[in-house]
């Protein structure tokens, strides 16, 4: 009997911690922004269920009230994109998939501005299942299910979680294509490689710099697994970047219809880059000849920049909220190991 019911095991813990993980989230929600008083489900879920929360963390664990909710950065013009938002593919300085995911928490929410806050939650949540699917795949079913309660109980993604950006989100469509990646390394079927199109396809749609992760990783799955057939491999590769490219293309075109740049979404934001530094920002700018320009003016310091971002400030700024500091320690040095 125990053994038919093993298999289960593990995704009644990923359920278990997924409920965790949104009552965390849910307090932090009130503590921030206050409790919702409709829809209902909102209201249960604020007001009865959130309170439960307080008691299952440490102590030290406290969210200040947000006088001002979502002034001052992208929530709020997420709030505003949202209810803009004329279609799914429309051109826009900002890419799809976030939007329209706020889009339909304002139409759950009755267009209350804490739609936002669901909107990023959802994405956090939904990372908490998937990250046990991409752990069973790269180990065992035993190391997902660990992995979906440390996505579960971190401090700094409890915290970020319902401040309405779109990093949550993104996360979640990078932890799905990692693990569709895995799965058509594994078996390079039309089917996995569908699913690598669908799932790289939304991470692009997400933020189009995931482009810097999508097109090497679909190159090193033509010759990385030699113990299937190369033609098998190309078919499985060509499949993936065409589901892709059609999911992805209609907004770069129109990107370039209106605005003359595909790239739109991430050269129009140099714009910010530069005020914040003194520069003249008038002119429009791309990505590549800004990081041109920086190089050409300070070459050591931008280098010393790319280096601190990419491999010094990511562990300095995070590992601090697991709930016994040792294991943060353990997890921040395997974290560098895996990135090697």
């Amino acid at each position: 009997m125990l053994r038919r019911f093993a298999p289960a095991v593990p995704l009644l813990l990923v359920l278990i911690a997924t409920a965790f993980g949104t009552l965390l989230r849910a307090e932090v929600l009130v503590e921030r922004y206050g409790s919702v008083d409709h829809p209902w489900w909102a209201r249960v879920l604020t007001q009865n269920l959130a309170p439960l929360a307080e008691p299952l963390h440490p102590s030290a664990f406290r969210w200040h009230r947000v006088d001002q909710p979502y002034v001052g950065g992208d929530p709020i013009a997420y709030l505003q994109y949202g209810r803009e938002m004329r279609n799914f593919y429309q051109a826009h300085v900002r890419e799809p998939m976030y939007r329209a995911v706020t889009r339909m928490w304002l139409w759950l929410m009755a267009n209350q501005d804490v739609a936002v806050s669901f909107a990023s939650a959802s994405g956090s949540i939904l990372t908490i299942v998937l990250v046990y699917f991409l752990g069973s795949a790269m180990v065992s079913r035993a190391a997902g299910v660990v992995l979906s309660f440390i996505i579960a109980i971190e401090y700094d993604l409890i915290s970020w979680s319902v401040d309405g950006w779109r990093d949550d989100l993104f996360m979640a469509a990078a932890t799905l294509s990692a693990w569709a990646f895995l799965r058509c390394r594994r078996e390079p079927s039309l089917i996995n490689a569908a699913i690598v199109g669908v799932a790289t396809a939304s991470a692009c749609l997400t933020r189009v710099t995931a482009l810097t992760f999508v097109v090497p990783t679909l190159i090193w799955l033509l010759f990385d697994d030699p113990s299937h057939p190369p033609r098998q491999r190309v078919k499985a590769v060509a499949v993936a970047a065409t589901v892709c490219a059609i999911l992805v293309a209609p907004y770069l075109i129109n990107c370039a219809r209106e605005t003359g740049d595909p790239f739109y979404a991430i050269n129009y934001h140099t714009t910010y880059y530069r005020r914040g530094e003194g520069l003249p920002s008038e002119k429009p700018m791309g990505v590549v000849g800004y990081v041109r320009a920086k190089l050409a003016a300070k070459p050591v310091a931008t280098f010393d920049t790319a280096v601190g971002g990419l491999f010094v400030h990511p562990f300095t700024n995070k590992w601090r909220g697991i709930w016994v500091p040792q294991v943060a320690v353990i997890l921040s040095w395997l974290s560098i190991v895996g990135l090697v």
